[in-house]
């Protein structure tokens, strides 16, 4: 049996040659997958008798029907294949062969959109055996065939494996996989080691550099506090924008936070403002444009008309969005005034923002530690008081990071609610599912009308009106790390902030909150990975970078970064040549047992928040870490991305600073379309403990 496979970003190719009987019998088989459906069309042209093959397939729903019907004979052999479809699909056929004793038995199992086939054929005459097995996972293909031909004990094996994001061909006992946990476990505190010692080396005799003093308390207001003061006239749209944007200029030097701006446009936006209000009554303005007048600010991965559109990377400088994304149009709906657009890692994909473009963005507390990323400008500035408002985008913890690390509140809504149109890296299918955008502020007030206005039509999906109480919900912890060989154990000051929340909520509410420990989590890294790393329809990491530097290969890539003439940024680098290597790390049925485990634990999540539970848990395992650090410890940003991976809203909440003077917080998850719960938790921790604490003097 020949096989050719070709594999082409999103379309496969599969040609299948058999040679069937005694005589010259030729199957081909032609398969063509194309984004996202499948077509499937077969011919067999067997010699010696009257025999015909038909295969048709049809897509239902992202699934596969397929339905085949053989002649292939000695004589009147008969061979019918069905295969069913909707969401989980199981075949098996068994074969009638007239003759001699032939059977045919195939079975496939397709599970959420993957497919495992195993073909067993015992073509009579003989003791012929054919085994063929084909697994598909995420329009890659592990391919292994054998076969013991009869009269003899030839055997033939071939394997292809192109599977993402992390593929091995060992396969490992659990004896063998519990001994190379520990040795992954033993690599990861090396690094940790290793990376706080570079960093102690490098920054021990760093002094942060403060922030300007705040000298206007307008900018230091809720969003919807400047909202009201502009309505009412008590200040001018005008004012507020000069005000924002000044500020902006004192501190953008500081933290390299903004990217671009549009400053003029934003003042004429402010006058149109000033003026509509003047001709509209307060009552209309209240519920048509809540923000009326309020300037926000949003990412540099959300295409915003007139301005830069880099995507923090180099083949992107010169872009300029011609149109505002979907998140951009529902603020501007709502009255408010784009002013600029901030710093990101390489396409998103990093949780420090740096880029080979525009540099590092700067924490605000310590300038000398990261800002987190992807929407790492996004948190600066709106923490440094250069933004009331921000919108950042999340799927591997990119909103709650940064927030996290820089002090204020951040919520990942429930998945489908914000519009992802005109983001870049562009999304599609399952991923678009997994990638969200939500609100960044600095006052909890503010979480419900700005994803009220994110949410547009979508709003009638959650109960951000409906009120909360606090005393009948279910509560639920997670103190301590996954049990994860690949991530830091949660810090002391975190997990004495989490408890202090616990009590706080116990003594002041009379609940219980119970500790719970998820078997799952111990592969968070997996899991995230090999569900959102190398989702249907679109392109890996490597992928991406290709189109953009028109190179296939990574490794160059990596060579030209270690003499400096790399144009991508090291994150960029590293990411890639991680998602190269990891391709030998899993195999086909590792994966499939992480998809089972993540079903499981999807489930077991959904039972247990019901619709009146929160799930208390670290939003990141350390304190701010140092400029570089995350690539000694590139995995702890899972404490958030796991999250991304079950479709669940959390709300990222401060919870003050620990004694290096870098922000504490928690994150608060709720079951999907419970978005409401987290809001109301977020605002009573607020309460409670002060919320965002200023990194400037006022």
């Amino acid at each position: 049996m020949n096989t050719g496979l070709l594999i082409c970003a999103y379309n496969i190719t599969q040609y299948s040659t058999r040679n069937v009987a005694d005589n010259t019998a030729l199957s081909l088989i032609k398969s063509s997958q194309c984004h996202p459906h499948i077509s499937q069309c077969t011919t067999s042209n067997v010699a010696g008798k009257t025999v015909i093959s038909l295969i048709k397939s049809s897509q239902c729903y992202s699934h596969i029907t397929q339905c085949t019907s053989r002649n292939v004979a000695d004589n009147n052999a008969l061979s019918v294949i069905k295969l069913k479809c909707h969401t989980h699909i199981s075949q098996c056929t068994t074969s009638n062969v007239a003759g001699k004793t032939v059977i045919s038995l195939i079975k496939s199992s397709q599970c959420y959109l993957h497919i495992t086939q195993c073909t067993s054929r015992n073509l009579a005459d003989n003791n012929a055996l054919s085994v063929i097995k084909l697994s598909q996972f995420h329009f890659h293909i592990t391919q292994c065939t054998t076969r013991n031909k009869a009269d003899s004990t030839a055997l033939s094996i071939r394997k292809n494996s192109q599977c993402h994001p992390h593929i091995t061909h060992a396969y490992c006992s659990e004896h063998n996989m519990g001994f190379l946990n520990l040795i992954l476990k033993c690599i990861r505190i090396y690094l940790e080691l290793l990376g706080q010692l570079i960093c102690w080396i490098r920054f021990r005799n760093h002094k942060s550099t403060p922030l300007p003093p705040i000298n206007n308390p307008i900018i230091q207001e809720s969003a919807i506090s400047i909202a009201y003061k502009i309505r009412n006239q008590q200040i001018t749209s005008v004012e507020v924008i000069k005000a924002f944007i000044e500020r902006i200029r004192d501190i953008n030097p500081i933290l390299n936070c903004m990217v671009d701006n549009r400053f003029d446009e934003a003042l004429k936006e402010a006058e149109n403002a000033d003026n509509l209000i003047k001709d509209s009554s307060k009552e209309t303005l209240t519920q048509t444009k809540p923000f009326l007048g309020v300037p926000f600010t949003a990412k540099d991965l959300i295409g915003m008309k007139g301005v830069k559109y880099a995507a923090g990377t180099w083949y992107r400088k010169n872009i300029i969005g011609e149109e505002d994304g979907g998140s951009i149009a529902a603020m501007r709906n709502a009255g408010a005034i784009p002013i600029c657009v901030t710093n990101v890692p390489e396409l998103g994909l990093w949780w420090e923002s740096y880029n080979t473009v525009y540099g590092r963005t700067n924490n605000v507390y310590k300038t000398h530690r990261i800002s987190g990323g992807s929407s790492g400008g996004e948190g600066a500035i709106i923490s440094a008081c250069g933004s009331p408002l921000g919108i950042g985008s999340d799927v591997g913890g990119s909103i709650r990071i940064p927030s996290f690390f820089n002090g204020i509140f951040g919520h990942k809504p429930t998945h489908g609610i914000v519009s992802n149109y005109g983001i870049f890296p562009a999304v599609f299918g399952e991923l678009d599912d997994y990638w969200v955008h939500g609100p960044m502020c600095r006052n909890a007030s503010d979480l419900i009308p700005m994803l009220k206005a994110l949410a547009g039509d979508n709003v009638n999906k959650l109960k951000l009106d409906k009120p909360v109480d606090i005393s009948a919900l279910n509560y639920f912890y997670i103190e301590d790390d996954f049990g994860s060989h690949l991530t830091t154990p949660v810090h002391g000051e975190i997990k004495k902030a989490q408890m202090e929340v616990i009590s706080h909520l116990e003594k002041s509410y009379g609940v219980h909150i119970k500790k719970i420990s998820l078997k799952q989590l111990e592969s968070a890294v997996e899991l995230f990975f090999v569900n959102l790393g190398g989702t249907e329809n679109n392109l890996t990491f490597c992928e991406q970078l290709a189109l953009l530097n028109g190179k296939n290969s990574i490794w160059i890539e990596a060579i030209k970064w270690l003499f400096r003439i790399s144009k991508h940024s090291y994150s960029s680098i590293f990411m890639g040549v991680t998602e190269t290597i990891a391709k030998l790390a899993i195999t086909p049925e590792r994966i499939l047992q992480n998809k089972e485990d993540l079903a499981k634990l999807k489930k077991e999540l959904q039972c247990l928040l019901g619709d009146d539970g929160v799930l208390l848990f670290p939003t990141h395992p350390t304190l701010t870490p140092y400029h570089d650090q995350p690539a000694f410890c590139p995995y702890n940003f899972v404490y958030a991305a796991i999250i991304n991976v079950v479709k669940m809203p959390a709300t990222q909440c401060p919870l003050g600073l620990s004694s290096e003077g870098t922000p504490l917080g928690i994150q608060v998850v709720a079951n999907q379309y419970q978005d409401h719960l987290c809001l109301a938790i977020a605002a009573e921790l607020e309460k409670a403990f002060g919320g965002w604490v200023s990194p400037s003097q006022v």
